[in-house]
């Protein structure tokens, strides 16, 4: 994979209080007219300062697409700045968006106020005796706030969703490529603490959860 930055003076038309950089993204089979399919397709990673709102995304994906106006398919990868993912842009994006001639298709990640309201969201209570193993709060889809603990023996993990719904399991506990695996019995998916302390959601295709899990202390 080749990559090649851009100029931030290229944005003349939009504001680059929202960008820290961005660059062309070269991958296999990548920026190659086919004699099959006509089919010209450009990648971008961008950088951005901050959360943007879907309408920011917008303006960020029109900007690009204007300077490949013959180009069918530009894929746009965003990462937040100052995070893991932005720093090895291989797991995860923030968001992304996609043009399919002049279709676009917008996926923004959480805004600011969504992750602080998740935040919010009632937490996990300890029962009594219970030993805590970690507590941790998960942005978006898969997370909420986690707390796995041991009590009479047994280790258990408790999920509150943002909702407020969830409700303890037993788990076991086993090695993983990434750390160490709580799973629930017969679960397709389950949870892995990584060795610098993450919290991160898998299944048997990968990683599933792309926001940075925090540590808590209650």
């Amino acid at each position: 994979m080749f990559c090649r930055a851009a100029p931030l003076d290229a944005w003349r038309a939009f504001s680059t209080t929202l960008i820290d950089r961005y660059m062309e993204v070269h991958r296999q089979g990548e920026r190659i007219k086919t004699v099959e399919t006509g089919i010209l397709k450009i990648s971008y990673d961008v950088i951005l300062k901050r959360r943007i709102t879907k309408n920011e995304l917008r303006k960020i994906a029109e900007s690009i697409k204007a300077q490949h106006p013959n180009t069918e398919r530009v894929f746009i990868g965003y990462f937040i700045a100052g995070t893991a993912q932005a720093k090895t842009r291989i797991d995860g994006h923030w968001g992304s968006s996609h043009w399919q001639g002049n279709r676009v298709q917008l996926l923004p990640g959480l805004s600011d106020d969504d992750v602080q309201k998740q935040r919010r969201a009632k937490r996990p209570t300890l029962p009594e005796g219970g030993k805590v193993l970690g507590r941790w709060f998960v942005p978006g889809g898969y997370g909420g706030h986690v707390v796995i603990y041991k009590k009479d023996g047994k280790t258990y993990l408790h999920q509150r969703y943002h909702d407020g719904s969830g409700s303890p399991s037993i788990v076991s506990v086993g090695s993983h490529k990434a750390g160490t695996a709580f799973r629930e019995d017969r679960a397709f998916d389950y949870f892995v603490v990584t060795p610098t302390g993450d919290l991160e959601f898998w299944d048997n295709s990968g990683k599933l959860n792309h926001e940075k899990s925090i540590r808590t202390t209650q």
